[in-house]
């Protein structure tokens, strides 16, 4: 990772060949699991809320600000992997 920020390449690698972005991915599962583990299911509602807001405040900042960074190759990406949801890679 520290290379690519060094050259400004777009990561495309390891985790973020499954998801855009993994840091929210991986609160939103530790909070899932937690939640049930511990039966409050009262906090599983802020989940999708939170999922919701993010999804819109992403697409209206960093998503724009990375499409006018790397272009094409970026657009490319975005076809290719899932933004909060990991998922196998696609081709």
């Amino acid at each position: 990772m520290d290379e690519s920020i060094a050259e400004n390449k777009l990561q495309t690698g390891g985790i973020y060949a499954w998801v855009r972005n993994p840091m929210y991915s991986g609160w939103w599962m530790a909070i899932t699991g937690l939640s049930l583990m511990w039966h409050n299911f009262m906090v599983l509602p802020f989940v999708v809320v939170n999922w919701i807001i993010l999804t819109v405040v992403l697409k209206n900042t960093e998503e724009k600000w990375l499409l006018n960074l790397y272009g094409k190759e970026y657009e490319e990406y975005k076809k290719r992997v899932n933004r909060c949801i990991p998922w196998i890679p696609r081709r």
